[in-house]
């Protein structure tokens, strides 16, 4: 049984996209899961999606794309 506090999946994406947070929009469902299948704690949750962030700023900078923020 799930006792887990349901959440508002449009409002947070709108939530994310506002403040600038692509890579979290994308991934944070997916990471979401797996963070609850394997038992981990929220601060690996929160770094792992925040790496994800990074690490995508630094591709699209490498690009040429400028910042994000």
């Amino acid at each position: 049984m799930n006792t887990a506090t349901p959440i508002d999946t449009a409002r947070l994406n709108l939530l994310l996209t506002e403040l600038r947070l692509p890579a979290v929009r994308h991934l944070w469902a997916s990471l979401c899961e797996r963070s609850d299948k394997e038992g981990w704690p929220a601060a690996r949750f929160l770094a792992t999606l925040i790496e994800h962030e990074l690490a995508e700023r630094d591709r699209v900078a490498g690009l040429g794309g400028g910042t994000l923020a």
